[in-house]
């Protein structure tokens, strides 16, 4: 088999071991986004209710002033009405002094909602930044659990990587980069054993001739229909199941592009 073949399954290996480490990363710090979630939850509610005030607090300013405006108006009707000598002029007063003290009592009744809204609210924050506290603890507590775990995964995935780099660096650099470039699209499928004569990635039929040039292992194949680079998985030991890959799925734009490239470099 070609030694840059050889080499180049070896890396797609690593980059498949590699990638097996994240979701056990992940998986530990899950307990952490959950908590973290729940802290966002809480602050968002907080900074809503600082708003809220916010605009209750305008809007007080607005009615308190709204209401001695009107009372100062009761206050100098009244004192007409004391100073009037004609029963109409009394009357007519009288009626304007009780539309206005009909507002006094709407402000009024305005002043006294939107304080107990905003005391409502303070009481409220007080409670989500208590809660805000207690997830900060929590997310401590569960990051300090799990910490060990995380960076002894996290070694284990440098022990793979610092293998992997040491075979990238004795490859060819172009077809290095060429992998990388599938690899963006393909994923751990990008380099990959031929399945009944068929590409194991988008399992299309292979002709013959790419099926002998494959066994025979002299040159770098590509999968005419999708760009992946393929190789007989029985001189390395590796075979492949249809399904065992999410990654085996492949959108028509991303395989023109790639078999384009793949042509470009066969």
């Amino acid at each position: 088999m070609n030694s840059n073949l050889k080499k180049l399954i070896e890396v797609n290996q690593f980059d498949l071991e590699i990638s097996k480490f994240n979701p056990l990363i992940e998986e530990k710090k899950a307990p952490i986004y959950a908590k973290s979630d729940e802290k966002e939850r809480y602050e968002k509610e907080k900074l809503d209710l600082e708003e809220k005030i916010r605009q209750n607090e305008d809007l007080l300013n607005k009615s308190n002033a709204d209401l001695a405006a009107v009372s100062a108006d009761v206050e100098k009707i009244t004192e007409k009405i004391k100073d009037s000598k004609s029963e109409k002029e009394q009357k007519n007063l009288g009626m304007e002094e009780d539309i206005l003290k009909e507002r006094i009592t709407a402000f009024n009744n305005e002043i006294d909602t939107l304080e107990k809204q905003n005391e409502q609210a303070k009481n409220k924050i007080d409670e989500l930044t208590k809660k805000i506290e207690e997830t900060d603890a929590e997310i401590k507590k569960i990051n300090d659990a799990c910490s060990d775990d995380i960076n002894r995964i996290k070694k284990e995935q440098d022990v793979v990587s610092a293998k992997r780099q040491k075979v990238a660096l004795e490859m060819d650099g172009a077809l290095l980069r060429l992998y990388e470039k599938i690899r963006k699209w393909a994923g751990n499928s990008s380099v990959i054993p031929i399945y009944k004569n068929a590409c194991g990635g988008c399992f299309i039929k292979l002709s013959d001739k790419n099926v002998i040039d494959i066994k025979r292992g002299d040159e770098i194949v590509h999968c005419p229909h999708c760009g992946r680079i393929l190789y007989d998985g029985e001189e390395v030991g590796i075979s492949i199941v249809p399904g065992d890959s999410k990654d085996s799925k492949v959108q028509d734009s991303k395989t023109t592009e790639s078999s384009e490239v793949a042509e470009a470099h066969a």
